[in-house]
């Protein structure tokens, strides 16, 4: 079969053609998907020169560029250096999408563009422009045949009649949408065009399931239709190395394969055969002909045949990458849904509680009760963005690992303690079994809890109440093992093969009522990837329990790894001078609050201009830092204060949604000493206030609020 449609990044040279304030948006947007910006052009003649000049793959055209507007810069473009377009307009709908291919381009987008219909639009007016030049030049190579036909005088009628069809082929052939209806059009249109009571045709990506199609005359009994050659026949294989064949009666006896169809015996006139050939070069079927009408398959019918043949390769190309892209969007609509119901959740207690708190008889309400349930439901908001962050770092192959030496008894350790309590309250039994020796690892202990956490929150989810877990970890050589088994719902044999794939989750099992975005296993996928080591996931079928196995290569002997209770100091007891500069109003005052219930002074200011004058007057110990700031972002606004001599020494700490390690490295670049994500845990935020040395005395009280 056809391979699937790219899944990583486009790598297109594209050409950007308008002007204005959306160029910017869509230039970033293009870089992110992996293409690169041959060049930019703001009217007709600077496209057509920068076409010439720069042979980029695609222009994305802006439907009012000057002077002539996108239909006459189309039309010009196509005249003189033919390209795949991609043309954008305020106007939506088919019959915009309609004029614009029927003006020559290959593809349509209405504005405001959306990101993500930007490399589905691509991709498609890419197919489409690579079909139409093989249309333009199977139609060459016709004309080249008719004139030689035209030149000898000999079947000439025929010979027309027989382009056309071809061309009328190709459109049937475009418009059918399953594989066996191409198959099917594809060796009828064959055999009417040209003349043979015998064709078929059939797709080798499965060599011991080879999808087969016939197509006989009313001459042909049926028996024979069905005898065709088997596909590991001599005159197939040679057609799976790309050669069309063409056999004549005399050679075709000669052949045992051909002597007998379904047991009897069969006269044939002539054989001919070409190959599916996929755009990367490989051989996906072959297509074959025989016993034609009258007189002998000529070097004509081969070139006809071969065409068609391509056309049939075109097509099922164009109907994976097609199907792909329709997935790949049902999937995302699927996350999307699942996403906003995932959010819901811990927004909907969170909201009651607030009104219960604002409630005239709060006074019967369980204060520390209520507290619990607004701290754990905004636990689940920050894992569920963590998840998504993840996933970004994922696909955008962005993960980095801290490794140290560790002990696979510790990761499992870890592991169970974050995951007993949710185990517990399901009432599940787990059984943990250790190797009696450590067992040395080189990781990142935060990411392979990750794991590990997963597969054993997975176990949870897919097991009854009061249900059984396994966890077992050994040594097989060079190799740490692990499995999690559960006695719970199991795994469908259609969904096993898929169950690391993105957004892959059983729509009709438990997961689904408790919860979860279908991201998990595909990230356990990478990050044992990561580590050098793989990921296995084993069921007997639905209600037969699962077991997924993890394999890690045992390290060198290594130092004990430290206890985490060990990695920091206990903290002390001191008041800091704390400058607060976040412009979202709820994070700054809450931020304030819990500085000041701490026993720091604090100020406050909300955009970066401000900051730094701030700062010069208040004279902080430490300045939490929020990066996306108004007027100045937080970057710009750290190098600021890092070259005023009187703040010399003050803590500066950086608050930002991005965790990636490209953002620590830029935030340390700019002069920040920390780098806290939101949101901030406030363990982790008292630990580093600790860090700043107050001075010896400070004048006056704590400073109000800006």
């Amino acid at each position: 079969m056809p391979s699937d449609p790219p899944s990583g990044p486009l790598r297109m040279r594209i050409l950007l053609a308008g002007a204005g304030a959306r160029l910017p948006s869509l230039r970033d947007a293009l870089l992110e998907l992996g293409c690169e910006i041959a060049g930019e052009a703001a009217d007709t003649d600077a496209v057509l020169r920068q076409a010439r000049q720069l042979k980029p793959d695609l222009v994305l055209l802006d439907g009012e560029l000057p002077p002539r507007g996108g239909a006459g810069t189309v039309q010009r473009l196509m005249r003189e250096r033919p390209t795949a377009v991609v043309v954008m307009s305020q106007v939506a709908g088919a019959a915009a999408v309609q004029r614009a291919l029927d003006m020559g381009a290959s593809g349509y987008l209405a504005r405001p563009v959306r990101p993500e219909d930007l490399a589905p639009a691509l991709l498609l007016a890419a197919s489409r422009f690579a079909q139409f030049q093989i249309y333009e030049r199977l139609a060459g190579e016709m004309r080249e045949t008719n004139e030689r036909l035209l030149m000898s005088g000999l079947r000439e009628q025929q010979y027309a009649a027989q382009f056309r069809q071809v061309a009328e082929a190709a459109l049937r052939i475009n418009r059918e949408q399953s594989t066996e209806g191409i198959l099917q059009t594809v060796v009828e249109q064959a055999r009417d065009i040209i003349g043979a009571h015998l064709g078929g045709i059939c797709l080798t990506a499965d060599p011991e399931k080879p999808l087969v199609v016939h197509s006989a005359s009313d001459r042909v009994r049926p028996s024979s239709a069905k005898g065709l050659p088997d596909p590991s026949s001599s005159f197939v294989l040679s057609c799976r190395n790309n050669r069309s064949i063409r056999l004549r009666q005399q050679e075709i006896e000669a052949l045992d394969a051909l002597r007998t169809m379904g047991g009897d015996p069969l006269v044939v006139r002539g054989w001919l055969a070409a190959p599916l050939v996929s755009g990367e070069g490989g051989n996906i079927g072959v297509l074959w002909l025989t016993d034609q009408y009258e007189g002998e398959l000529t070097e004509e019918d081969e070139a006809i045949l071969v065409q068609l043949a391509q056309l049939a390769a075109l097509a099922l190309e164009n109907q994976t990458l097609y199907a792909g892209i329709r997935e790949r969007d049902q999937a995302k609509d699927r996350f999307l849904a699942m996403l906003a119901h995932e959010l819901r959740n811990p927004i909907a207690p969170i909201v009651h509680t607030v009104h219960m708190l604002r409630n005239p008889r709060r006074a019967e309400v369980d204060v520390e009760r209520a507290l619990d349930i607004v701290e754990r439901q905004a636990q689940r908001l920050a894992y569920l963005v963590d998840e998504l962050m993840d996933t970004a770092r994922m696909t955008q192959d962005r993960i980095h690992l801290r490794q140290e030496p560790l002990h696979l008894a510790q990761v499992v350790r870890s592991s169970v303690d974050a995951c007993q309590p949710a185990i517990d309250e399901r009432a599940q039994q787990l059984s943990v079994e250790l190797p009696d020796e450590p067992v040395p690892l080189e990781g990142d202990l935060a990411r392979l809890e990750q794991v590990l956490s997963n597969l054993l929150t997975n176990a949870a989810k897919f097991t009854e109440h009061g249900g059984r877990i396994w966890l077992t970890a050994s040594r097989d050589g060079d190799t740490a093992v692990i499995r999690v088994r559960d006695n719970g719902a199991g795994i469908a044999p259609e969904l096993l093969p898929h169950i690391f794939d993105l957004f892959v989750q059983d729509e009709q099992g438990p997961a689904q009522l408790l919860g979860g975005l279908g991201i998990g296993l595909a990230l356990v996928r990478r990050l044992v990837e990561l580590h050098d080591g793989s990921v296995t996931a084993h069921s007997a079928g639905v209600g037969r329990g699962s077991e997924f196995t993890v394999r890690l290569p045992v390290a060198a002997a290594a130092a004990a790894p430290k206890r985490r209770d060990e990695e920091a100091d206990p903290l002390e007891e001191g008041a800091r001078r704390v400058l607060v500069v976040e412009d979202n109003p709820d994070a700054a005052d809450t931020l304030e609050d819990l500085l000041q219930a701490w026993g720091h002074a604090t100020r406050t200011v909300r955009d970066g201009p401000r900051a730094a004058e701030a700062a010069r007057e208040y004279q902080p110990d430490v300045v939490l830092l929020d990066l996306g700031l108004p007027g100045l972002d937080g970057y710009e606004v750290a190098r600021r204060l890092r070259r005023l001599p009187e703040l010399e020494g003050v803590l500066l700490v950086a608050l930002t949604g991005y965790g990636d390690t490209e953002d620590e490295r830029r935030a340390a670049e700019a002069g920040f000493d920390e780098h806290l994500v939101k949101p901030v845990d406030p363990a982790d935020l008292r630990q580093i206030l600790q860090q700043a040395s107050p001075p010896p005395t400070h004048d006056g009280e704590p400073n109000p609020r800006d």
